[in-house]
């Protein structure tokens, strides 16, 4: 994420660019290891560093985010995977009642078609 030349961009692209560092750094300050308070307090200071300095700062925090292990991975697919054969199901009952309904309307529109 560091390794663009932001000496050639346009103010356009270094604000794009500075969003998505931003952004970057602030989703590896929060998976890190680092306690809540250490969390908020450099928080804090990322506010007043310079782009060298939080480029230092998102290589320190990598040693200390820690990656996922394989059966947390497993367990997460597991739960994803659970509550999208909910929605599925939920999606496919809404459905078959849509489907239901339209045809009970149907019949009652021709019904009171027939006897007018």
């Amino acid at each position: 994420m560091a390794d663009a030349n932001v000496a050639t961009m346009n103010a356009e692209e270094l604000e794009q660019y500075g969003r998505g560092f931003g952004d970057f750094l602030a989703r590896l300050l929060h998976a890190s290891q680092l306690s809540p308070d250490q969390k908020a307090a450099w928080a804090v200071l990322v506010t007043d560093m310079t782009l060298d300095q939080m480029v230092r700062f998102a290589a320190v925090l990598e040693l200390y985010t820690e990656a996922p292990k394989a059966d947390e991975v497993a367990e997460l697919k597991k739960k994803l995977q659970a509550i999208k054969d909910e929605y599925d199901a939920k999606i496919t009952e809404l459905g078959n009642t849509a489907q239901n309904e339209l045809a009970s309307v149907m019949a009652d529109f021709k019904a009171a078609e027939e006897a007018a």
